[in-house]
């Protein structure tokens, strides 16, 4: 990818380098998610993902596709269009992006080469996209969960969801608000934790991470304890309900049962 950027000899004001930030932000996003969840977080992400260039390039690395046609495969969408300025930088600032993600590069690496791209002086803010903090809370999590069982409540809520595979589980957990499922999680066990948030994107895995340790700190308090699992066994329910709709529509299908 590094020759053909040379090869278009292309030259970027700083309005336009500074236009490509998000998408520098996303893939550094993109890379650390695999880093922590592995590549196959990246069928979650995908559904997020507003750039069509930036999502045919994970649908390929997805697929399992060689390294070198996914670059031959970019290059080629790239020189489809007449791009200039922004456009042009933000694409090949994704392709660079999406072949070290399927290269499993360090996103650290990842951050650097992406902004020796728009020039030297952006290497001088590599630590403002760094993403160590938000990391933080889904790296604690399962420290601070190891080894939790089922609550009693908890058991039924479980066996319904390990029946389905994983892309029936985004089906259903892409119905469901962060704020339920952080509730919902609540009384389960770590394994079922583990498997809930392997199936939800980014953001929302944080957001309920967070919760669940806001949680555990309220639940020093016995009063709020109760509290919590009484909404916690009332959320597992209405969840049930809508996976009950969703399998009535044949949205889903039992078909896949986890190990427990």
């Amino acid at each position: 990818m590094i020759p053909f950027i040379l090869q278009l000899n292309k030259h970027f004001t700083h309005a336009e380098k500074e236009s490509c930030i998000p998408a520098i932000r996303r893939v550094i996003e993109l890379a650390t998610i695999v880093r922590l969840r592995g590549i196959l977080a990246l069928e979650v992400e995908m559904h997020e993902e507003n750039s069509t260039f930036l999502k045919t390039g994970l649908e390929l690395v997805l697929d399992g596709v060689d390294p070198e046609l996914v670059e031959q495969t970019l290059q080629l969408l790239i020189l489809s269009e007449d791009y200039s300025g922004s456009p042009l930088l933000e694409r090949l600032l994704m392709s660079l992006g999406v072949l070290n993600i399927q290269g499993g590069v360090n996103p650290r690496i990842v951050i650097s080469q992406l902004l020796a791209l728009l020039g030297e002086e952006y290497l001088k803010r590599v630590d403002e996209f760094t993403l160590d903090d938000k990391n933080n809370s889904y790296v604690e999590i399962f420290d601070l969960l190891q080894g939790k069982e089922s609550s009693p409540e908890s058991i039924l809520f479980e066996n319904k969801i390990r029946q389905y595979s994983r892309r029936d589980i985004q089906f259903i957990l892409r119905r469901i608000e962060y704020q339920m499922l952080a509730y919902a999680l609540y009384g389960c066990s770590d394994k079922m934790i583990n498997i809930i948030l392997d199936n939800l994107s980014y953001n929302n895995c944080t957001d309920v991470c967070e919760m669940l340790m806001q949680f555990n700190n309220d639940s020093q308090n016995p009063e709020s304890q109760l509290e919590i699992q009484k909404y916690s066994s009332q959320v597992q329910n209405d969840i049930l309900k809508i996976v009950e709709q969703l399998e009535k529509r044949g949205d889903i299908i039992p078909s896949k049962i986890h190990e427990p």
